[in-house]
């Protein structure tokens, strides 16, 4: 035997992949993905639409009944706050 392991590794014959190796890896692959694609739609991308939408349906809500529409609102607000 030699003193250097990596010389030793160079010595040993590797065995060939499994033919099935590939399509394994890449099943694991996806289903991790899909899993990580998953939770971070619900948590990060879900709940932001849902707050999107609940803002639009609010405002729809109000301009029905008062007539007024909360956007200008908002827009004065915006404009009339102090620049720092």
């Amino acid at each position: 035997m030699t003193d250097e392991p990596l010389a030793e590794l160079a010595d040993r014959d590797v065995p060939p992949l499994p033919p099935e190796f590939d399509n394994q890896l890449r099943q694991q692959m996806n289903r991790a993905l899909v899993t990580r694609d998953l939770v971070e739609f619900g948590t990060q991308a879900a709940p932001q639409a849902a707050g999107q939408f609940a803002r639009a349906a609010l405002d729809l809500v109000v301009m029905t009944l008062t007539g007024r529409s909360t956007l200008e609102r908002r827009r004065r607000r915006w404009a009339e706050r102090p620049n720092t």
